[in-house]
């Protein structure tokens, strides 16, 4: 099975932070995997992204950023990829 570059969009909300969001998918994708019959390459790559996106991340700088937006009745998305073996995320806002 072939293995694709995750990309992860995190939804956070004003009852519901990045990292709040990003546990909560961790541990779904943690249990997918664990019910799974044979691996996917792919949740692994995802799990393994939101993993170092929740151990390195400045989230209370992250929240300042976007929070906002959220206040003003803005939607935001954050977008995780990993480039070089780093996490990296951009924030969309519409």
């Amino acid at each position: 099975m072939s293995s694709e570059p995750a990309k992860i969009e995190i939804v956070p909300s004003l009852d519901c932070c990045a990292e709040t969001t990003a546990r909560k998918m961790h541990k779904d994708i943690t249990a997918k995997l664990l019910a799974a019959e044979e691996v996917d390459n792919n949740i692994q790559n995802e799990l393994e992204l939101l993993r170092l996106f929740l151990e390195t991340t400045d989230f209370k700088s992250l929240r300042g950023s976007y929070e906002r937006h959220l206040i003003e009745g803005k939607t935001v998305k954050i977008y995780l990829y990993q480039e070089e073996e780093k996490p990296k995320h951009y924030i969309v806002v519409t």
